[in-house]
């Protein structure tokens, strides 16, 4: 074997690794994205499922929309959620207020990064004020969540909707950074519009 055939064999063999090491880096790079991009879907769902079945009991709302605002605009938007409702979210006692409890959705104090990042969170109160109770994430900060609990003026006084949204910092191939998960919360036995 010459010495210009050497050459010629080590930089085919080094551009062979090569893209074989970027198809392998590219590989594990989208399928960290796609579970990161489950994991998301994971969330949002969970959050808004947990949403339709907390307030489907509740009969007191302290975040109260506005009709006549919506009225104007269209909408009247909310970045929290207070309300009484059931503690056992599988058991509703309509008559029976005494097992009932406060919850509060909402985003939860920046922390210090740049740019401040919350967690989305359901906070189980002891009363309206809702200043002390245990708290659960339902989106987690490493996805900056938001969310906006909308009336819409065609809707009935019973019906609210969620727009939740999270970001991904790993993102698949073809898809968008921001994901948005939107649903339909219904009162049953309480307006909260007024």
């Amino acid at each position: 074997m010459s010495l210009v055939e050497f050459i010629v064999v080590l930089a085919v063999m080094s551009g062979i690794i090569l893209f074989i090491s970027a198809s392998l880096i590219f590989f594990v790079n989208q399928t960290q994205a796609n579970l990161e991009r489950n994991n998301i879907y994971t969330e949002l769902n969970y959050a808004v499922d947990d949403m339709k079945l907390r307030c489907v009991s509740a009969d007191q709302v302290s975040t109260v929309f506005s009709s006549s605002t919506a009225s104007a605009s269209g909408r009247d938007t909310k970045n929290e959620l207070v309300f009484q409702g059931e503690q056992d979210i599988y058991t509703v006692t309509p008559d029976v207020t005494t097992d009932n409890t406060w919850y509060k959705y909402y985003l939860t104090n920046a922390d210090t990064s740049t740019p401040p990042k919350q967690d989305l969170v359901i906070k189980t109160c002891t009363d309206s004020s809702c200043a002390s109770g245990s708290e659960e994430i339902l989106i987690d900060k490493v996805f900056n969540p938001s969310v906006s609990f909308i009336y819409e003026k065609e809707a009935p006084p019973n019906m609210l909707k969620v727009v939740l949204t999270a970001e991904s910092s790993k993102v698949p191939l073809g898809a968008d950074k921001q994901v948005t998960k939107e649903g339909s919360i219904r009162f049953w036995f309480v307006d909260i519009a007024q």
